[in-house]
């Protein structure tokens, strides 16, 4: 009966740091989707050029179809948010950059300030039901001059 609760006790001590793990990795909490914006926050100065950059992940066993970048939240089931490279406003002022796996930066030049937004990543995947956008976005904030701190 020692033995018994010896290993009991050993495999719980062993479960609850690796659930712990899973959970703060948000891996368990998503089931292997997510996009990590990094910065979250970008304030630019009008006429230059920003990069907004992500991370994104998906689970084991799906192929990525399309990946884009947009200032919309899916409103509803069936209808796509609209990607920014088909915007006439963004159309030649956007460049998705990616040099390797997961990567999802977008560049966008000569920055107006109708740009100031919040710029989210969805991608798209080849099974049903196999779509994520990252719903915390990048804040984008734009400034006419520099302002020089006192």
């Amino acid at each position: 009966m020692k033995v018994y609760k010896v290993m009991m006790s050993l495999r719980m001590s062993l479960t609850v740091p690796l659930l712990f793990l899973i959970f703060i990795s948000g891996v368990g909490a998503q089931y292997g989707w997510g996009v990590t914006y990094r910065p979250e926050s970008i304030c630019a100065l009008k006429g230059s050029t920003v990069i907004m950059g992500c991370t994104y992940s998906y689970p084991e066993g799906h192929i990525v179809k399309t990946a884009f970048w947009t200032k919309s939240l899916p409103p509803a089931k069936g209808i796509e948010p609209p990607d920014l490279l088909n915007d006439t406003e963004y159309r030649d002022r956007v460049q998705y950059l990616r040099d390797k796996h997961n990567d999802c930066r977008l560049s966008l030049r000569d920055v107006r300030e109708n740009d100031q937004s919040k710029y989210y990543f969805r991608f798209i995947t080849d099974k049903e039901g196999g779509k994520y956008t990252g719903t915390d976005g990048v804040n984008l904030s734009v400034t006419g001059k520099l302002h020089q701190q006192k």
